[in-house]
């Protein structure tokens, strides 16, 4: 009879990882890309060019990978992320909006030299998308697969992994190459 340090606790799977992390190692899906701060500005009125128009400006929370990873939540699971932000109004909102929902933050990596993913949308009076800046550059320096390696175990132990196509190549790769189980890949 195997005595109760040396049982596998509940919910974790053994055999990807050291026994002493596998032990640490709770099972939850794993999304692996972008938490961006998208920027709605629609306008109320024809627009003329280089000049302001009265409008209305909506932030929201968004990100192809962060917004899998909250829907998952939604469905009483909780999701472990891993992306980058940083240390400006864009991060703090989505990290507030993240902590506040009760999901940890160990796989978003955070950093002063960061500026958090922001994509900006334009919409014309028709609500048609006139204009667009993405500034997502954050992701790909940050997000590296170095970044990924950290959470191998975690990944080793998700029953399911979901990859934003939006990562460099070697990130997807570092990503794809922990799981062998069901992967998706969205973008």
């Amino acid at each position: 009879m195997s005595s109760p340090e040396n049982e596998t606790p509940r919910g974790v799977q053994s055999g990807f990882c050291k026994e002493d992390q596998a032990r640490k190692c709770t099972v939850q899906p794993v999304v692996i890309g972008g938490m961006v701060l998208d920027v709605n500005a629609t306008s109320s009125m024809h627009a003329n060019p280089r000049t302001t128009t009265p409008g209305k400006v909506i932030f929201s929370l968004g990100g192809v990978a962060r917004n899998v990873a909250d829907c998952i939540s939604k469905l009483e699971s909780r999701p472990f992320m891993i992306s980058a932000v940083g240390f400006d109004m864009a991060g703090n909102m989505l990290l507030e909006h993240w902590e506040s929902a009760g999901l940890s933050i160990e796989g978003i990596q955070r950093h002063q030299n960061i500026e958090t993913a922001v994509v900006c949308h334009i919409f014309d009076e028709k609500g048609e998308v006139a204009a667009g800046v993405a500034h997502v550059e954050s992701i790909e320096q940050f997000l590296t697969p170095r970044w990924i390696e950290k959470f191998k175990c975690k990944i080793s132990c998700s029953p399911i992994l979901m990859v934003d196509a939006n990562l460099t190549s070697s990130s997807l790769e570092a990503s794809c190459q922990r799981k062998y189980l069901p992967l998706y890949i969205v973008n």
